[in-house]
C-alpha cells in the first residue's frame, strides 16, 4: 500500500479504487519527487526531458551572447537597459519551465515565479522611462497638463467608463505598483492554499482559473474534465502542468531566437541621459 503521506485521497476509497478498479497508484498520489523521478519515466519521457533541458540551455547560452553584444554596442543606458530587461523574460520563463520538469512538486510555484518575474521585469522598464524623463519629480512637471487615458488596449480599451485624469504623485506611485497586483494577488492566493492543504480544504493541484494565464488555464481545464488523462508517474492534474511546461519551453526558446534576430542591432545613438531637472536660481549672475 502506497504510504499515507504521498496519497491525495481517504485510504479507504484509495484501496477501492486501486483494488476493485484498477486505477494506477499514481494517478491518486502526489507526484514524485525529483530523485524518483529518473526511475520512473520510460525511455521516451526520458528523452524529451533531455530535448527540452537543452532547448533551456541553448536559450540562456543565447542570451548571454545577446546581453553581451547589447551592453556593448548600445549608447544610450536607457534603451541599454530596456532591451536587456525586455529580452531576458524568454530566457527565464525557460528556465522555469524546466525546473518544473525537473521537480514535480515544484510545478505549482513555476506560474507564481514567472508572474513575478515578469512583475519585477515590468517594474524595472518603468523605471527606465521614469529614468529618461529624468526623475518622477520631472515626470509630474512634464505630464502635468496632459490629461492620462486610463482605457488603452489590449485589456482596458473597453472600459470607456473609466474617466481621464490628471497625474499627480501619489497617482504616479500606483502606476508604478500597478504591475506588483497581479504577482502578489497571485502569492497571496497560493500560499493561502498551502495553508489549507492539511484540513484537506485546498488542492494544491488545481491552480485557480482566475489567477492563471490562457494556456495554463486551458490545461487545467482540460484536466478537470477527464480530457488529459492519467499517466504514471503523473496524475492528469499535474500531467496537464507538465504539457504546460513542455509547451513553455519549446515557445520560450523560439522566442529566444526571434529575439536575439530582432534586438540584435549595433547602436550608436546617444539617446538621453538620465538627469534631473534644476530650479533656476534666484541670485543674479555676475
Amino acid at each position: 500500500m502506497e504510504p499515507s503521506s504521498t496519497l491525495r485521497l481517504p485510504p479507504s476509497l484509495f484501496e477501492v479504487l486501486t483494488i476493485n478498479y484498477s486505477v494506477p497508484v499514481e494517478c491518486l498520489s502526489h507526484p514524485p519527487t525529483a530523485a524518483q523521478l529518473l526511475t520512473k519515466l520510460n525511455s521516451v519521457e526520458l528523452t524529451i526531458l533531455v530535448i527540452l533541458t537543452l532547448f533551456t540551455v541553448g536559450s540562456v547560452i543565447i542570451y548571454v551572447e545577446d546581453a553581451i553584444y547589447l551592453y556593448k554596442n548600445t549608447r544610450c543606458p536607457i534603451k541599454r537597459k530596456t532591451l536587456i530587461w525586455s529580452s531576458s523574460a524568454p530566457t527565464v520563463v525557460s528556465i522555469f519551465g524546466c525546473c518544473g520538469l525537473w521537480i514535480p512538486r515544484a510545478l505549482m510555484f513555476v506560474e507564481m515565479a514567472i508572474t513575478t518575474y515578469f512583475a519585477i521585469c515590468f517594474y524595472l522598464i518603468l523605471m527606465v522611462m521614469v529614468e529618461g524623463f529624468g526623475g518622477k519629480e520631472a515626470v509630474l512637471r512634464t505630464l502635468k497638463d496632459t490629461p492620462m487615458i486610463v482605457h488603452t488596449g489590449p485589456c482596458c480599451c473597453c472600459c470607456l467608463c473609466c474617466p481621464r485624469f490628471t497625474l499627480t504623485k501619489r497617482k504616479l506611485q500606483l502606476l508604478m505598483l500597478a504591475p506588483f497586483q497581479y504577482a502578489f494577488l497571485k502569492m497571496v492566493f497560493v500560499l493561502l492554499g498551502l495553508l489549507l492543504v492539511p484540513d484537506g480544504i485546498y488542492d494544491p493541484a488545481l491552480l485557480l482559473v482566475v489567477l492563471t494565464a490562457l494556456q495554463p488555464a486551458i490545461f487545467s481545464i482540460l484536466a478537470s474534465i477527464g480530457q488529459i488523462a492519467c499517466s504514471p508517474p503523473f496524475s492528469s492534474k499535474i500531467r496537464s502542468q507538465v504539457m504546460n511546461c513542455h509547451f513553455l519551453v519549446v515557445q520560450t526558446s523560439l522566442l529566444t531566437v526571434m529575439t536575439r534576430i530582432f534586438y540584435r542591432k549595433r547602436d550608436d545613438k546617444m539617446g538621453f541621459e538620465p538627469f534631473s531637472f534644476l530650479e533656476p536660481s534666484s541670485e543674479p549672475e555676475a
